[in-house]
């Protein structure tokens, strides 16, 4: 079922509250809701050997980067960027957001959910927003990392261990390479979208490391050279498993999807697999059809499936759990980037999105509006759902047939009529 925006968006809320009690250190718990209290939190939390620290919704202006030096949990409302409701952590353009340092091997991960982190930069040094150290390890999940700068990963730059789950990389840039992110140690990147980063080579995605892409959408990256507009693999190992990489290019405006011979797992979308020179798998070339970045509901903006999508429906049946060394509990692939159960279909969709049939049902009490943004609810001439049910006060509505909405339109906006 596709979902109504604000259902996707409870889902996310209620993952950071889940993730908020879970290994969060014994030694702090508070909210804060001023750049100054974020950065003492955090402070605190060092010293205290961890903790959890929600963000109410606002803008974090920062004086100087948040170091993460123990298992602290960063969580916020889980809103995407441009929703009035999310809690924004911004560098100004004149620093890093978060310098990720290792932690005892024994204690919980750090890890930071539901937030929007932009505007970082790490000048000639790498990790424009976030950087992790050797050694070092992060969850990042349900957030979104844009607008930041540095000369390796504009976005992210791991030497250590990071999972990004359900993340959006957008309109990050890199000198050197890994617009989005560039690994040199270990990353999972699970049911997430890279989309308009640019850097001098890889501007989605650079990986000198061991870097697993699994139901991701890679797509409208720039490289300044031949090296992978959406992936560059320059050594180590990049797997490619059931995601989309398309319409990616080079600054001369030539599609060019990757370079360096990723290994290819099941299933994948690839627009221009010339320069990739891919291995394994199955390649499905053709239009993904995709909407431009936007919300589409859930924690982060995300790219829908239009209609006759190549994407649609290819994977067999629904996807296994990942489990990875960062944190007990197991990577829900069973969901899409905003919690939509996968598959939706005869499959699973490749890429980040899954798109599933709509179905409505509702119960009148009294005088009621069906609305449905500006598709169309089928009446009768007597104003009766054509699909099933009755208009009275106290029937259900059930199954209403409707035409024309949107991947991941939002059913509250403009009435299209009354129902007495």
């Amino acid at each position: 079922m596709r979902r109504d925006g604000r259902l996707l968006r409870a889902a996310a809320l209620l993952s950071a509250a889940v993730l908020t009690g879970a290994g969060a250190g014994a030694a702090t718990a508070t909210t804060v809701s001023t750049p100054q209290a974020l950065q003492a939190a955090v402070a605190t939390a060092n010293a205290s050997g961890g903790g959890a620290i929600t963000l109410a919704p606002g803008t974090y202006a920062l004086t100087a980067p948040l170091v993460i030096s123990s298992p602290i949990r960063l969580v916020g409302p889980g809103r995407p960027e441009g929703d009035a409701g999310a809690a924004v952590i911004t560098g100004s353009g004149s620093r890093r957001i978060l310098d990720v340092r290792p932690v005892a091997a024994a204690a919980a991960t750090p890890a930071v959910s539901g937030l929007v982190l932009t505007q970082g930069s790490a000048g000639t040094g790498k990790g424009g927003a976030v950087v992790v150290a050797t050694g070092a390890r992060l969850v990042l999940r349900e957030s979104t990392v844009s607008r930041s700068r540095a000369s390796e990963g504009g976005g992210v730059h791991s030497a250590g261990s990071v999972l990004l789950d359900r993340v959006t990389l957008t309109g990050n840039t890199a000198t050197s390479k890994g617009g989005g992110l560039e690994n040199d140690g270990t990353a999972w990147v699970v049911n997430s979208t890279v989309d308009g980063n640019t850097a001098g080579g890889g501007g989605g995605v650079a990986s000198a490391g061991t870097t697993r892409l699994r139901f991701s959408t890679i797509t409208r990256n720039v490289s300044g050279n031949k090296n992978g507009g959406g992936l560059y693999r320059p050594g180590g190992v990049l797997e490619v498993e059931a995601s989309i990489v398309s319409d990616n290019r080079t600054s001369s405006n030539a599609v060019h999807d990757c370079y360096g011979s990723p290994a290819f797992i099941g299933v994948n979308l690839i627009g221009n697999p010339q320069g990739c020179n891919p291995k394994g798998g199955t390649l499905v070339t053709g239009d993904a059809r995709l909407g431009g970045l936007a919300d589409n509901g859930g924690a982060t903006q995300t790219r829908a499936l239009g209609d006759g999508s190549a994407a649609l429906d290819r994977v067999t049946g629904a996807p296994a759990a990942l489990s990875t060394p960062l944190e007990t509990a197991v990577v829900d692939s069973g969901v899409d980037q905003r919690r939509v159960t996968r598959p939706g279909g005869s499959g699973s969709d490749v890429g980040a999105f899954e798109r599933a049939p709509l179905s409505v049902s509702a119960t009148l009490t009294g005088p009621a509006e069906v609305r449905a943004g500006a598709s169309q609810v089928m009446l009768d001439a007597l104003g009766r759902l054509t699909g099933g049910g009755t208009s009275g006060a106290g029937s259900t509505l059930a199954a209403a047939p409707l035409t024309s909405i949107a991947p991941g339109g939002d059913l509250s906006a403009t009435p299209l009529t009354s129902i007495p």
